[in-house]
């Protein structure tokens, strides 16, 4: 039905669609990660600094307790959209 030439138009069509909506997603991922990051960030450092006043113990405990949960949240946040992604484009 179709030639060589239109099925490899179509074949790079749909590749250059498909790298398309991966950078998109890719971007958007990337911006909701550094707006969740920042927002935590700056919550986490004003208790920590409030704690500090107590102790340093304390205000430690607060700090690494944040970066954990900062970090276990956008690793979530990475894996949710590779899995969106992956079935987007089954």
């Amino acid at each position: 039905m179709f030639n060589e030439f239109v099925l490899r138009e179509i074949y790079a069509l749909a590749n250059a669609i498909f790298g398309t909506v991966s950078f998109l997603l890719s971007s958007m991922t990337s911006v909701l990660s550094g707006y969740l990051g920042m927002k935590l960030a700056t919550e986490e450092n004003a208790r920590t600094t409030l704690e500090a006043r107590k102790g340093v113990g304390k205000a430690f405990v607060i700090a690494f307790r944040s970066g954990a949960i900062m970090g276990f949240l956008l690793a979530a946040n990475g894996l949710l959209v590779l899995y969106i992604a992956i079935n987007l484009f089954k």
